[in-house]
């Protein structure tokens, strides 16, 4: 399934999706392996949500650049036909639980 990673900045990387996720709305980890992981903390619940998006290596070595400028990145996974304002005041407006994980 093709999809895109969105970042609250507003920037877009398409890629894509490592399993059976959808629209994952979290905190912004890097693997090596080109993969990009969105992690959500839910409070309450004993699984917290990951989903995976893979990057073409020009996408990845810009986010890492933009990622490694920024403490904490918060970014989404989008994987419906939504138009993309929808998911960026989604960026905007999320509270997380925690900054620090």
């Amino acid at each position: 399934m093709n999809s895109y990673l969105l970042l609250q900045d507003g920037s877009l990387f398409e890629g894509k999706i490592i399993g059976q996720v959808k629209n994952v709305l979290g905190k912004i980890l890097l693997d090596e392996q080109r993969a990009v992981k969105v992690y959500c903390k839910q409070s309450g619940e004993s699984n917290d949500i990951e989903g995976k998006i893979v990057l073409s290596d020009i996408d990845f070595k810009n986010l890492k650049l933009k990622i490694g400028k920024e403490k904490t990145i918060q970014g989404k996974i989008v994987t419906d036909v939504l138009p993309v304002e929808y998911h960026v005041y989604d960026l905007k407006t999320y509270v997380p639980l925690a900054l620090k994980y």
